[in-house]
């Protein structure tokens, strides 16, 4: 029951009324909704003397109604209107550069995720991170990864079959040297045992436990360099490996854009709420984690996800104090 007078967030608000926290349209639903039954308004943040978005509520004018329909699983029939989509655009490309040749789609994990709707490497360049944790940025890194994941590439192995939640590996590489007009991309996929090699030689070098690491400590990409100088001293340019989906025929899709952005912006609520809830657990020590957060670090945890919901955060300081409002 929101009782009068007091400070409350947009979580607070929903653990009183036992609604899910959503984002997007859902969200300002629930918003709307809580405006219409009181009177209220927004304190002001001492520090800035701008209005904050939490809410002080001093006469309640009816009781709340709102029913949370949101889907916690994205269905399979927009998700797989989106794999469509993907693989089109992959066989395209086959068909220029392959001469039609294959039916082997080749696809970074950014661009899956990119043409899903979730570019979370995109997402994470306009984060502001703090520079004296390490720990929680990768965590909280780990927690978005997994969530986009999940519901992209999890769920295109179990569309094809694939044993492991891991997609097949393929390489292409450019035919001809680096900076010459008129390069073209060719299957080469004789190279993956080699490109492994190199890879987990420099992984060791970097002292990372993976390439999972090596991304989240921010060497990855030096890595994919020294593989690439490596190649290019056998005199093999552009040599890159890719995930690799294959199929027999065509993909017929009637391509429709705002279908797309439709389907694109409710896999976003739905990977928007997994961050969110994992986020929450891991604030709220809902599980006996092996490594657990201090009050500073579940501040900064608490940050990120702000930032990457789009809402507005007050700077924390360097000793901060506990967010009581989390």
């Amino acid at each position: 029951m929101i009782k009068l007078n007091i400070e409350y967030t947009y979580p607070m608000i929903c653990e009183e009324l036992n609604w899910k926290q959503t984002t997007g349209e859902a969200k300002q639903k629930q918003i709307r909704e809580i405006e219409e039954c009181f009177e209220w308004y927004h304190p002001e943040n001492k520090k800035t003397h701008k209005p904050k978005k939490s809410y002080i509520f001093t006469k309640q004018l009816k009781e709340p109604q709102l029913v949370d329909h949101r889907k916690s699983q994205f269905p399979d029939e927009e998700f797989n209107y989106l794999l469509d989509c993907l693989l089109r655009g992959g066989y395209d490309r086959n068909t220029y550069f392959q001469r039609g040749m294959n039916n082997n789609v080749y696809l970074t994990s950014s661009l899956i995720y990119k043409e899903f709707g979730f570019d979370i490497y995109a997402k994470f360049n306009t984060i502001k991170w703090n520079v004296t944790d390490k720990e929680v940025q990768q965590m909280f890194k780990s927690i978005c990864l997994d969530a986009v994941k999940a519901n992209t590439i999890t769920r295109i192995c179990k569309r094809f079959g694939y044993e492991k939640n891991s997609l097949p590996k393929g390489i292409l590489r450019q035919r001809g040297q680096r900076g010459k007009a008129g390069r073209e991309l060719v299957m080469d996929d004789d190279l993956l045992e080699k490109y492994n090699e190199y890879e987990a030689e420099y992984v060791k070098e970097y002292k990372c436990n993976s390439i999972q690491d090596a991304l989240q400590q921010g060497v990855y990409f030096k890595i994919l360099e020294h593989i690439k100088e490596r190649f290019e001293e056998e005199k093999l340019y552009g040599v890159k490996r890719y995930n690799m989906i294959s199929f027999e025929g065509e993909i017929n899709i009637r391509y429709d854009y705002k279908k797309k952005a439709l389907y694109q912006g409710h896999l976003q609520e739905v990977i928007l709420a997994s961050i969110e809830k994992s986020v929450n657990n891991r604030i709220n020590d809902a599980k006996d984690y092996k490594y657990k957060l201090n009050d500073w670090q579940k501040s900064l945890m608490y940050n990120y996800l702000c930032q990457l919901l789009g809402e507005e955060v007050e700077e924390i300081e360097e000793e901060p104090a506990w967010l009581d409002a989390i």
